[in-house]
């Protein structure tokens, strides 16, 4: 995803007794499981991989990584089907 701004936020549904973390950061679902976090881009890491690590109760774990290009002043790049 290439991006104009230098923050984006990563936003889900996971189940919401899950620890979840991103790039490492863990974050708290809300009661029904959603959540919400921003992560900046500087320079330094661009383009920069996202990786969202969901683990159950039982030990078990998914995870996800996307890769986001931040362009100053770009225009930014929908992508609907990852």
């Amino acid at each position: 995803m290439i991006v104009a701004s230098d923050t984006v936020t990563v936003a889900g549904l996971t189940s919401p007794d899950a620890t979840l973390s991103v790039n490492g950061d863990l974050v708290t679902p809300e009661a029904d499981g959603r959540f919400s976090i921003e992560v900046y881009i500087s320079p330094e890491e661009n383009p920069l991989a996202i990786e969202i690590i969901a683990t159950s109760i039982t030990g078990e774990q998914q995870s996800v990584v996307r890769t986001v290009i931040f362009i100053p002043g770009g225009r930014p790049l929908l992508v609907t089907n990852p």
